[in-house]
Parts: C-alpha cells; sequence; structure tokens
C-alpha cells in the first residue's frame, strides 16, 4: 500500500504544472505543526511526496499570498479557496475541485481546523522539468533546485 501512494503521489508530480516545498522552518511552524516535501500542483491534483505532522482536522488551501503564521491565515483566509480535507499525512494526493484555477494562487497551504493551527504552506512555480522518480526542478533566478528522497525517505535539496 505504502508503494501505491508513493507511485500515486510521483504521477501527480510528473503531470502538474506547478511546483512548492513545504518547509519545517516556516514562522509558526513547531515540532507538532510542521510538513515537508515537495508539492506538486496541477489543474485536477495536488501531490504531496512528503508529510505532515498528524493531527484532527487538516485542510489543504490555496492562497494569493503566501502564508507562515496563523494570525496571516486568519487575515487571508476570506481569499483564500479549500481544495480539501487532509486524509492521511504522509504521500498523497487530493483532487481539484471543479471551477478553482490553480493558477490564479501561488500558495498551497495546509491549516488545522480543530485547533486553528497553521501547519505549513508552500509558495509554487510554473515546473520546468521532472526528472526520474524523486527529482523535480523547478525554474528559479540563478540556480536550479534539485529535491531527491535519500535511502530513509527523507528529502534533501541540493543546489544544481
Amino acid at each position: 500500500m505504502k508503494f501505491f501512494f508513493i507511485l500515486i503521489s510521483h504521477i501527480a508530480a510528473a503531470t502538474a504544472k506547478y511546483t512548492g516545498q513545504f518547509r519545517r522552518d516556516l514562522k509558526d511552524g513547531d515540532a507538532l505543526h510542521r510538513g515537508e516535501g515537495v508539492v506538486s500542483i496541477g489543474a485536477k491534483s495536488i501531490g504531496l511526496v512528503g508529510a505532515l505532522a498528524p493531527g484532527p482536522i487538516y485542510k489543504l488551501y490555496l492562497s494569493r499570498e503566501f502564508v507562515e503564521a496563523e494570525a496571516e491565515f486568519e487575515r487571508l483566509e476570506p481569499g483564500m479557496v479549500r481544495v480539501a480535507d487532509m486524509k492521511t499525512f504522509k504521500n498523497f494526493m487530493v483532487t481539484v475541485p471543479d471551477g478553482i484555477d490553480v493558477g490564479s494562487y501561488n500558495t498551497v497551504i495546509t491549516w488545522c481546523e480543530r485547533f486553528s493551527e497553521f501547519i505549513t504552506a508552500a509558495k509554487f512555480e510554473i515546473q520546468v522539468g521532472a526528472g526520474a522518480l524523486g527529482v523535480m526542478c523547478k525554474q528559479q533566478v540563478n540556480a536550479a533546485t534539485r529535491y531527491r528522497v535519500d535511502a530513509m525517505g527523507k528529502f534533501i535539496t541540493q543546489e544544481a
């Protein structure tokens, strides 16, 4: 079953138009409220190859502004769109509901509804290429950033 979810997440990555990275070092992230990994965003699906700290009633949102704190989320929530309920915390893919134009947004956010806690966010940009399983490239001003999974399943970022 684990292989199936990793495969589905990689299929989402291969068909994605945008990519971003959930990071642990965001302003309101902490040991209990965090996520890390590569997020792939397409017109019909959003996938994560990585993991979120487990918790109750997580929701996935799209925002037009980057958010990394509860206060920012609460201030900007009226302009966001809720995409999906989170049913799992590792290597997942969710369907983007009809009528949502992901190209109108630039950030994907995981939020805990039950406790109003920020979990993580990723600003995303157009994906310019994808390599072998677990390796994705994205365009940056002066360098390409590569993501790979090590033998323990941890994401490693390398400057090219």
